[in-house]
């Protein structure tokens, strides 16, 4: 039973008899006994060890970005891109026929290249393509000076010469 007693002027507490306070503890919940630091308590007062399948993320691994596999359409759009060691200021790419040269970036040509402009021993070619089949190149060679030529749908132009050094 619960009394209701003043203890000053507008305070009231509110006291059980011993027997009902041995009732209302109890009703309370159990001593919780320790699980380990990997496991957490559930609703039904169990111990469950925390995984990624306890969160819902059984299908995830730790694999690195280098070792995961890409799309098949992924892998085609790299394929039209430029290749590593494209860009200024980075090892050189070399081709070894300006003809299979369709790939925009900057390229160095050899003097064994067959389709180099003439009188070229070596140089470096700027590709700018708009596709395979619509490009642009321009050889620069230590002897020859600055000269280009254009790729439309089959057939390459001429070198011509823009300019001497």
């Amino acid at each position: 039973m619960k009394y209701r007693l003043q203890v000053g002027k507008n305070k009231v507490a509110d006291f059980y008899e011993f027997k009902e306070i041995d009732q209302l503890i109890a009703t309370k919940e159990q001593i919780i006994t320790a699980g380990t630091t990997a496991q957490y308590r559930r609703g039904d007062n169990t111990w469950q060890t925390l995984n990624k399948t306890v969160v819902g993320l059984a299908n995830v691994d730790n694999t690195t970005d280098a070792l995961k596999p890409i799309s098949t359409a992924t892998q085609t759009a790299l394929n039209g891109k430029a290749p590593s060691g494209f860009g200024l200021g980075e090892a050189g790419v070399t081709v070894t026929d300006c003809n299979n040269a369709t790939t925009s970036g900057i390229f160095y040509s050899p003097p064994s290249d067959p389709n180099r402009p003439s009188g070229a021993t070596d140089g470096m070619v700027l590709v700018m393509a708009y596709a395979s089949n619509y490009v642009i190149q321009i050889h620069s060679s230590w002897n020859t000076g600055f000269t280009y030529r254009r790729h439309k749908n089959v057939t390459w132009s001429a070198w011509v010469k823009m300019a001497t050094v």
